[in-house]
């Protein structure tokens, strides 16, 4: 299709379609809910986005962004915030979530590094399409009106991991994959991806909030995610998922020991051990690859190509979106990286018609080509929201919304962790599923804020945040 027909499709299924369809279900949770399931579905299923790049010259060029993303994942995001249209201000929230403006500093110091882009195109594409992850944040904040939209996210999330799980099991024993990655781009996305959303179930069901039938559902979904992240053989996702497992039964022990906990505790580690046993080979051995030599020398040596763009442009960087520019000749940056490939007899990588990668720690890719201003704006964002999320944890500890929070809250800091390492969070589909994620903690910090401003009224004014009525 020609780049200019996809945006005569695009544009007005953004602008009137989804708009529309937003305003025709505002009455209807149960559609709404039917939309959000298909926003969660998507961020696992393997064709959601068009790429329009009318102005992208070069084939070899393996940037974070190639070309003008637009995904099924906004335009469900959209249907979302227009449902809210009509909807009471004290129920809907303010339009603009707690954090937004945020994340939006972020995509406007990765704007301005356009002043220093080889290609100001290329830094556009990144800029739209970080700027439009917006969205989801937006309308994921908007459908998390109440305590049951938690129960439905959960019951989502866990059917979504089993389905998951079915596809990694089909690829590893039917197609043969020896590093399964669902329908992921890389195993270190499908990895960050599940136990993004996989710590949130399991600190759920050890909750006393969710009845019997949801704590099965949560424990399959948990289970099938553990199952999907063995499969993947990413050594720093399984050390990952596994810390992360442990840190959120810890917490939930520390809150409170039940018979509960301590019998599903119990019954997925005997689940573990099995499971170890069957695939203690393959991961024994992923851990003993030749290749890792080389894999982590490649990434020592793009993260000192990032140094050396940091150093030349050190506030706004080299350019969103350029780093696949200038890692290239006629740029010197490579340099270090052709010297080893020679070392080693891999010439055919020096070829200047074989395109260079780019950073694989986001951290050092944002330095690269954002400089210390995307980097700090990026920082404050992350680190407001992760203690949102804590202190959300604690403030509704003993509750389903708690648990929920203590869960996203390890989950979202070993996304962060692991992400020295992984770009992941620059793939469409790993950032919005943490864009739901910080959704629901921004809706979380909106009702402290609201609970707090109706402690500070007199007592005969009536409280905005209501504990019995389920009100978020």
């Amino acid at each position: 299709m020609h780049e200019w027909l996809k945006a005569a499709f695009l544009i007005p299924f953004h602008l009137v379609v989804a708009p529309t369809a937003g305003l025709l279900i505002r009455s209807s949770r149960k559609w709404q809910q039917v939309v959000f399931f298909l926003l969660m579905f998507f961020t696992v299923y393997d064709y959601t986005r068009i790429s329009m790049s009318p102005w992208f010259p070069d084939p070899l060029y393996r940037g974070h962004t190639r070309g003008y993303e637009c995904t099924i994942l906004e335009v469900l995001a959209i249907v979302l915030i227009f449902a809210n249209v009509g909807v009471p201000g004290r129920i809907r929230g303010p339009w603009f979530p707690p954090g937004l403006f945020l994340w939006l500093a972020y995509c406007f110091a990765g704007l301005l590094s356009i002043v220093n882009s080889e290609n100001a195109s290329y830094t556009m594409m990144a800029f739209v399409k970080f700027t439009k992850a917006a969205l989801v944040f937006i309308g994921a904040f908007h459908f998390f009106r109440e305590e049951k939209d938690i129960r439905f996210w959960l019951r989502s999330v866990a059917v979504i991991l089993i389905f998951q799980g079915f596809v990694c099991v089909v690829q590893k024993y039917y197609y043969h994959i020896h590093q399964v990655t669902g329908w992921f781009e890389h195993q270190n996305a499908m990895v960050m991806y599940t136990y993004l959303l996989a710590l949130p179930l399991l600190s759920a069901a050890m909750s006393s909030h969710i009845s019997q039938r949801d704590t099965i559902t949560t424990v399959a979904g948990f289970v099938f995610g553990g199952i999907s992240a063995v499969m993947a053989l990413s050594r720093v996702g399984l050390l990952a998922f596994t810390a992360g497992a442990i840190i959120v039964v810890v917490l939930g022990l520390m809150e409170r020991m039940s018979t509960k906990r301590l019998a599903l505790i119990g019954s997925m580690g005997l689940l573990a051990l099995l499971g170890g046993l069957l695939v203690a080979d393959s991961v024994i051995g992923r851990f003993r690859d030749s290749g890792n030599v080389q894999s982590e020398m490649t990434r020592e040596l793009l993260n000192k190509s990032s140094r050396e763009m940091l150093h030349d442009h050190l506030i706004l960087g080299i350019g969103w979106n350029n780093y696949g520019i200038v890692i290239n000749p006629p740029y010197h940056y490579g340099d270090t990286l052709d010297e080893y490939a020679r070392s080693i007899g891999r010439r055919r990588y020096v070829d200047s018609e074989f395109g260079k990668p780019i950073s694989e720690s986001w951290y050092y890719l944002i330095l690269a080509e954002t400089g210390w201003l995307g980097m700090t704006t990026c920082l404050v964002f992350i680190l407001t929201l992760l203690f949102w999320t804590g202190r959300a944890a604690w403030r509704f500890r003993h509750t389903l919304p708690g648990s929920v929070a203590a869960g996203i809250f390890v989950g979202t800091g070993l996304n962060y962790l692991q992400s020295g390492f992984e770009r992941v969070l620059t793939q469409p589909k790993n950032i919005a599923a943490w864009m739901i994620c910080l959704g629901l903690v921004s809706r979380l910090e909106w009702r402290r804020r609201q609970a707090r401003r109706a402690a500070a009224l007199p007592p005969r004014s009536s409280n905005p945040v209501s504990r019995k009525s389920g009100m978020l």
